[in-house]
């Protein structure tokens, strides 16, 4: 037997057989009539642990993956649900039915430590992502889905049976999806954004945050298998942070039923309630909260102040960072821009544009709706306009991109959300995953400078972040858990 094959390989495995007895009356847990019963907890304690098979499937699989230690394992006859996605020396060890070759597979392991590590950490990665509550009701859907074109339908079905569809999830909706580019050398900065500003969301929406972590970081043994820790086959790197970013809403988009995005820099706090609620209010009305107003036409009351402007943009930057101000006007563009706390009478003026900045008022505009459903694509924050490329920065070298200027010919960047907070509609999340097999993003080195460059084509509503958010959003600093 398997077993005692084992056992006579002296110290290497520490196996035994184990008895149970039926429940005494009166008691609902099965008795050990021999062998020593080790809990789930103390299985994680162990580098190797081995999946050996009894009548049918070993039921306990799912718990030894989810160890992180490398499970070494027979064929696997008998199999649950989930066992094809697992794939031999990825996930698992894989031996002969026999475990002849038990003894030589594990002094291989120890002889090759970082590929041991690398495959348990996959098999608990693996096991995470398909044994989560929404893959395993998507399993159960699917099921059904598949059962209901070989049973029976009801004869007599009742009018108000719900459709099963509509009961199973499929995948989780989210209303704010918060994408968190981020290292496995931040883990302490992850586990207080986790801790602190993640976790004071109170209100209606659905919230859930997401660390995207590459799988070739070299530290990310550090916050694999975390809560909200996404890892991916996406390149490490400042340089590559974009590609990463794709690849953590590529992956989002695959697994929830996200509205809106909300992406954030790891050492960043977000005023998360005001944010979370200002962008559901600004994607169901963009269009409507900075939206044009009037052709042709000034405000001729409440006047806060006038400048000269590059922008329609530049002026509602303006706007947004006085506070009170709920118009503005562009006499010409280039041209004079003009403030406005409110908009009671207006006056006739050739080539002057008005537009409402309602953003400001959807701050106190009362509970946010418990649903919100997307309507104009948008994006939300501080939008920088005109930055200049930089190419020989000496102090901040990864800022440098020359090949934005020698292959684009570009010296100043279009306008762009700054990475330390910015919301977005769902739909350019899948315009950004949305290229075919084969084709992928050029790589930069300024992530956000570049998301302005992809989105220069597109029709979509730039809106600046009131500053009374932005006065609140804080860089963490000296950090320690």
């Amino acid at each position: 037997g398997i077993v005692p094959k084992l056992q006579a390989q002296g110290h290497m495995f520490d196996v035994q057989f184990m008895e149970w007895t039926r429940p005494e009356p009166g008691q609902q847990r099965q008795g050990v009539r021999s062998g020593e019963c080790v809990s789930l907890q103390d299985w994680c304690r162990n580098r190797y642990l081995l999946n050996i098979p009894g009548n049918t499937m070993t039921l306990s699989l799912k718990y030894r993956l989810l160890c992180g230690s490398v499970v070494i394992t027979s064929p696997l006859f008998f199999q649950e649900w989930f066992y094809h996605l697992l794939e031999p020396s990825e996930d698992f060890v894989q031996v002969d039915s026999l475990w002849d070759s038990a003894s030589e597979t594990v002094a291989f392991l120890e002889e090759n430590l970082e590929l041991a590590e690398s495959i348990g950490r996959r098999g608990k990665e693996k096991a995470a992502l398909f044994l989560d509550p929404d893959a395993v009701d998507c399993y159960w859907h699917y099921l059904w889905q598949l059962a209901h074109q070989h049973f029976p339908r009801p004869s007599c079905p009742a009018p108000e049976a719900v459709p099963l569809a509509d009961r199973l999830l499929w995948r989780r909706i989210v209303d704010v999806a918060i994408v968190i580019p981020a290292r496995g050398a931040d883990h302490q900065l992850i586990s207080a954004a986790r801790s602190g500003w993640l976790s004071d969301y109170s209100g209606p929406l659905v919230v859930e945050h997401f660390f995207v972590i590459s799988r070739s970081d070299p530290d990310v043994g550090h916050v694999s298998g975390q809560e909200g820790v996404v890892v991916l086959d996406a390149p490490h790197g400042y340089r590559n942070l974009l590609l990463k970013l794709v690849a953590g809403y590529k992956w989002i988009l695959q697994h929830r039923s996200v509205k809106f995005f909300l992406r954030a820099d790891v050492d960043c706090v977000l005023p998360l309630t005001a944010f979370a609620h200002l962008t559901a209010f600004v994607g169901s009305e963009s269009e409507r909260l900075v939206g044009r107003r009037w052709d042709a036409e000034l405000c001729d009351s409440n006047v806060m102040g006038r400048q000269p402007e590059d922008s329609v943009l530049a002026c509602q930057t303006r706007c947004a960072t006085s506070p009170g101000c709920t118009f503005f006007s562009m006499q010409g563009v280039p041209g004079v821009c003009w403030l406005h706390r409110e908009c009671n009478t207006r006056r006739s003026m050739a080539g002057t544009v008005t537009f409402e900045y309602s953003v400001r008022g959807a701050l106190h505009s009362g509970p946010v709706p418990a649903t919100v459903d997307p309507g104009g694509a948008f994006v939300l924050g501080t939008i920088l306009e005109r930055n200049a490329v930089l190419v020989d920065d000496q102090y901040n070298p990864q800022w440098n991109s020359g090949a934005v200027v020698s292959e684009l010919g570009l010296t100043h960047y279009p306008p762009y959300p700054e990475a330390t907070g910015y919301a977005f509609t769902a739909v350019l999340a899948h315009f950004l995953t949305g290229l075919p097999e084969g084709l992928l993003w050029r790589s930069g080195t300024v992530e956000d400078a570049l998301m302005g460059i992809l989105l220069a084509g597109l029709q979509i509503t730039w809106v600046q972040l009131p500053i009374e958010i932005r006065n609140h959003v804080k860089v963490m600093k000296n950090v320690t858990t």
